[in-house]
């Protein structure tokens, strides 16, 4: 299914479960994407317009309904940081669904373990449970197990908005986490998760699929999982990055996602036509007209073809010339013709080497 037919999808069903709530019981929060938590109400700010609410091109906002039977929302509390929590399901070796919680950030390792102690839902009871809590660390590198009571969760332990915490019980021969030689099956967990990226795969028909992929796997093998979705040959499309202003295409089928500089949630896009091979370059020609200032538009856009990175300037012109004959039926010689390179718009530098 396309991501616009799952928008589409989302929009329908959003409509449908909010259509029968009232307003009143309806409000809007400030979505923080980095961190898939949600900010600040817009409560009092009804008679502000999207400018003064800092609402600038792309906005993400929070729909948040009131629980049935609750006559007052939360209260905001600024002092409040999101964090996720995922708790280790021993009877099946796997992780429970990440758990948004909001605690005060300006608290401790103490204040932490007391405050889960009262949340519902954990799969097992933390008061007669000894806990080992593991942060996953920036760039979802090897997990730091959390320990000393009263260092401060923000400055000591670096536990942040947004940050990811894993929560295991400890075997019953460790008693100390400073001191223990046992390691957590949160740095297997992170270390397992941390090349999983997801790419947004933008196809010829402009038809948009999200695609879970390992970082470590070669571009070769991403174009093997592309194949299905374009239903074409490898050999009959391209992999591209970039704005639509400056696009690269992938090219080195031996590099890897990482080598290739693929991050989470980049859009990658997908053009029918043969890929470039190693040691080529495709360049642009576009014939550049100075007789016809005042008539009309000086440049007009010709073709784009492959070039080898090492072909002689002469050469080149042979082959425009060759090209403009077969394809566009004009006839001009190599030595009638000369390349310029572009800056955007307008021709710049002659080329002379030869």
């Amino acid at each position: 299914m396309s991501l616009s037919a799952i928008k589409q999808q989302k929009v329908v069903a959003l409509y449908e479960a909010l259509k029968s709530v009232p307003l009143d019981r309806i409000r809007m929060r400030d979505y923080q994407v980095y961190y898939d938590t949600p900010g600040a109400p817009y409560t009092g700010k009804e008679k502000r317009t999207l400018d003064q609410c800092h609402m600038f091109n792309t906005k993400h906002v929070m729909l948040e309904t009131l629980p049935e039977g609750e006559t007052e929302w939360p209260a905001y509390d600024p002092r409040a940081m999101a964090v996720k929590v995922v708790c280790y399901l021993s009877e099946s070796d796997s992780w429970s669904e990440p758990l948004d919680l909001f605690i005060d950030r300006e608290g401790t390792l103490k204040y932490l373990k007391e405050f889960l102690t009262q949340v519902k839902g954990l799969p097992y009871h933390l008061v007669e449970t000894q806990i080992c809590l593991v942060r996953e660390d920036y760039g979802k590198q090897p997990g730091v197990i959390l320990h000393g009571e009263d260092r401060d969760l923000r400055w000591d332990l670096r536990v942040n908005e947004g940050t990811k915490l894993y929560l295991e019980p400890l075997p019953d021969d460790v008693s100390d986490v400073e001191t223990t030689t046992w390691i957590p099956k949160a740095f297997a967990e992170i270390e397992q998760t941390k090349n999983l990226i997801e790419l947004k795969v933008k196809l010829p028909n402009k038809e948009i699929h999200k695609l879970k992929v390992n970082r470590t796997i070669t571009l070769g093998e991403l174009k093997q999982q592309i194949i299905p979705l374009v239903q074409l040959t490898v050999d009959e499309f391209k992999v591209l990055k970039g704005s639509k202003v400056y696009r690269t295409e992938l090219r080195n089928e031996r590099e890897t996602l990482r080598e290739c500089n693929l991050v989470d949630n980049m859009k990658i896009v997908i053009e029918k036509g043969k890929p470039l091979r190693r040691g080529e370059t495709m360049i642009k020609f576009v014939w550049f007209k100075p007789d016809k200032v005042g008539e009309g538009e000086l440049l007009e856009d010709l073709f784009d073809a492959p070039i080898p990175e090492d072909m002689l300037v002469r050469d080149v012109k042979l082959e425009v010339s060759n090209k403009l004959k077969r394809d566009k039926n004009i006839d001009l010689t190599p030595e009638n013709i000369r390349l310029r390179e572009m800056f955007h718009r307008s021709p710049s530098t002659v080329v002379i080497y030869f």
